[in-house]
């Protein structure tokens, strides 16, 4: 089987994707940043999670509802969007 090198780059860009999905599973806080892998970011996922963060990261296709943006405003906390390898 001979691969152009756009099929290799698409199948280590999948694995990647797929690794850090499996990572991600249970979004992590890393110092005052909540970083969160969910594809629909509602007020029940972040409202108790919120002491101390002063920046929320989602992908660039995440859903992030009304709600969580009024939430995030009102105390001050940046919402940054960041592309992923799943976004």
């Amino acid at each position: 089987m001979n691969l152009t090198a756009v099929q290799i780059e698409y199948i280590i860009r999948e694995v990647v994707r797929r690794l850090t999905e499996m990572n991600q599973a249970t979004p992590a806080t890393t110092g005052v940043e909540l970083v969160l892998a969910e594809r629909l970011v509602t007020l029940r996922d972040i409202e108790k999670r919120l002491a101390g963060i002063a920046k929320v990261s989602v992908g660039l296709r995440t859903v992030v509802t009304p709600s969580v943006r009024d939430l995030l405003r009102q105390k001050k906390i940046q919402l940054v969007r960041r592309p992923t390898n799943s976004n």
